[in-house]
């Protein structure tokens, strides 16, 4: 394998990496600046109860999306299984 596919190889796990965790990270980041607005209007200084709607949120959308999500990832990892006696030449 030359240095061309291994760079692609790392784009392509990158990509599936980023398929996993881009949503959930993009849902903490909307709820954290929501609750922060409204933490800041309210005057409230509590630091534990953004972090647990926030491990919340990460929750919910692993569970609702956590299969469509991994799907790059399975698709990666059967590509890389079955090229594997190749790449290794």
């Amino acid at each position: 394998m030359g240095s061309a596919g291994l760079v692609q190889q790392i784009y392509d796990s990158f990509m599936a990496g980023l398929f996993i965790a881009a949503p959930p990270m993009i849902a903490a980041v909307i709820i954290g600046v929501l609750l922060a607005i409204i933490l800041a209007a309210m005057q409230i200084q509590d630091q534990t109860l953004p972090q647990l709607v926030k491990i919340i949120v990460i929750l919910g959308v692993l569970m609702i999306g956590g299969v469509p999500m991994s799907a790059p990832l399975f698709d990666y990892s059967r590509t890389l299984f079955a090229s594997f006696h190749t790449m290794t030449r």
